[in-house]
């Protein structure tokens, strides 16, 4: 295995452990939920049934992805071309994150820190991924 590859494990577990601990908003409290949004500042959490579902619902999609890159660091190699993918759609998401952001009035430090995070792993996976020659 190279010293990119090697990177690119690190990259893809990183991100995997990081997103699969979404896993413990799909089971947490409702009143956890509303304290941590309000500690934010995002206001008081709406009681809309909609927003507790989006939000489980979200939060195991996250862990789902993370899972998926688990998968994949296990062998660069085999998975390299879902690798180089999953760089691309990274990039692509991170760029929707910001216009999603902005335009649903979140604030600017949320805006920028999830649109860029998204996009910077996107760029270093597929910066990665590609197979030394």
């Amino acid at each position: 295995m190279t010293n990119r590859d090697k990177s690119l494990k690190i990259v893809l577990q990183v991100l995997g452990w990081w997103t699969l601990v979404a896993l413990g908003a799909v089971v947490m409290p409702r009143s956890w939920m509303a304290a941590t949004h309000e500690w934010l500042g995002l206001g008081e959490f709406p009681t809309a049934p909609i927003v507790e579902s989006l939000a489980r619902s979200v939060s195991a999609f996250y862990a789902i992805f993370g899972a998926f890159c688990l998968v994949l660091a296990s062998d660069i190699e085999q998975y390299r071309t879902l690798i180089k993918f999953l760089g691309a759609i990274l990039v692509l998401f991170g760029v929707s994150l910001f216009a999603i952001d902005a335009s649903a009035g979140m604030p600017l430090w949320w805006t920028v820190s999830e649109g860029l995070a998204t996009t910077a792993f996107g760029v270093l996976v597929l910066g990665l991924a590609r197979a030394e020659q």
